[in-house]
């Protein structure tokens, strides 16, 4: 068993969600700090107005733990607090919102392996697919049959692109070789309470929509170890010819490769869509033109130190999770794909930015004239980007890790 001691480096803020949401009677804030509160340990001090609280919880009613007792006592009663920024604090306070939390062991959080292999995974696709125009070829000609039928069932375009790529069945595809562990737990202190918007395009360049996400997160400098393992006994000639993967092994050894050269695409990509559409958004563009230095010297080392960008986890976007930014290329096919898939709105209000359903704008609540009409435009896909705030300035993109070999 061929074993790798990585070092994972968090270079934007990183939210892998436990599925669980903390709600604002579950903390407060005080001083710029965010406190999750034990709640079963305030139950029982006398101070805190119990019955009271289970009233409210019933009427489903949207209340602050200050709306029972005084913040000192929840803070007094913390399971854990964490930093987050003065206008980010006001914010979630006054919009007594959820907080996504990020997943823990014994309150401790860990990058599952299951996100990083993911984000492996899709990287030796979409390079896979970029270097066989013949398997290129076939999914295309696969999405043209199933775009024909009346309805379109998308786990099946999976389904066939996995086969394709990696193996007729699960059980005998070449990444059962690959074994990613979870990452050590980190300190608490490594978690960030942080505000992410939703940034979308509009013909003028763009526009912030109106509703706040707040997230726990890995700050950026965060570093964590984990084993990257390739199992030697499923890459022996004999067994992988077994398998049927003895002409996919390659893929195990450019596993480096194919993740830079997906992110220098990807960034590459972005780069392009911030100088399009929001060029005032100087921290996000600083951020990917040093991202884009940093891949750059990966690639053109041969990435002999095997070290790899991944972006991976909550806010990666379309572009993170699939391989569909090697399919638009082809403007009219990719443009019937989304008809097909629905993805995203395919006409767009040259006034508003709303969609638009036959001559009828749903946001300028309005039929178009004919001029009008000629005015509306197909947008750019996906239109939207998650953006972390800090003190109320756009600062980051989500998700974006490297990863680099290290002794032991």
């Amino acid at each position: 068993m061929s074993d790798f001691k990585y070092e994972l480096e968090v270079l934007s803020p990183l939210h892998v969600g436990s599925g669980d949401l903390i709600t604002p009677l579950e903390y407060v804030v005080v001083d710029d700090k965010f406190y999750r509160v034990d709640m079963s340990a305030v139950f029982r001090d006398e101070e805190f107005n119990v019955e009271a609280f289970m009233e409210a919880v019933g009427r489903d009613e949207r209340l602050r733990f200050s709306d029972f007792s005084s913040p000192e006592l929840g803070k007094r009663y913390e399971r854990y607090a964490l930093a987050l920024s003065a206008v980010t604090g006001k914010d979630l306070e006054s919009r007594a919102g959820d907080v996504r939390e990020f997943i823990k062991t014994k309150e401790r959080p860990y990058v599952p392996g299951s996100s990083i292999k993911g984000a492996i995974r899709t990287a030796m696709l979409w390079n896979a697919l970029k270097e066989d125009p013949g398997k290129l070829r076939a999914l295309k000609n696969h999405l043209r049959r199933l775009m024909r039928q009346d309805k379109v069932d998308k786990k099946r375009v999976g389904e066939y692109i996995e086969k394709l790529v990696f193996g007729k069945e699960p059980h005998c595809e070449v990444l059962r070789a690959l074994r990613v562990s979870d990452t050590e737990a980190a300190s608490i202190e490594r978690l960030e309470v942080y505000e992410v918007r939703t940034l979308t395009t509009i013909p003028s360049g763009h526009r912030w929509k109106g509703f706040y996400t707040f997230v726990e997160a890995l700050k950026p400098g965060s570093r964590l170890t984990l084993r990257l393992k390739l199992d030697d006994f499923l890459m022996r000639r004999e067994v992988a010819s077994v398998l049927e993967i003895e002409d996919k092994l390659w893929m195990l050894e450019k596993i480096p490769e194919a993740c830079n050269e997906l992110a220098k695409y990807t960034i590459e990509g972005e780069l392009r869509f911030f100088r399009r559409y929001a060029r005032e958004l100087s921290d996000i563009l600083r951020f990917y033109e040093d991202l884009h230095s940093k891949v750059a010297a990966l690639l053109s080392s041969g990435c002999d130190e095997r070290s790899f960008l991944l972006h991976l986890a909550w806010g990666v976007g379309w572009h993170g999770m699939t391989v569909g930014s090697l399919l638009k290329d082809d403007a009219v096919f990719f443009l019937n794909l989304r008809r097909a898939f629905e993805l995203g709105a395919i006409r767009l209000c040259g006034n508003c930015g709303g969609k638009i359903r036959g001559n009828y704008c749903r946001r300028c609540r309005k039929k178009l004239s004919p001029r009008e009409v000629r005015k509306t435009y197909v947008p750019e896909y996906p239109k939207t980007r998650r953006i972390v705030f800090e003190d109320g300035k756009a600062r980051y993109p989500l998700g974006w890790v490297e990863l680099r070999v290290c002794e032991g």
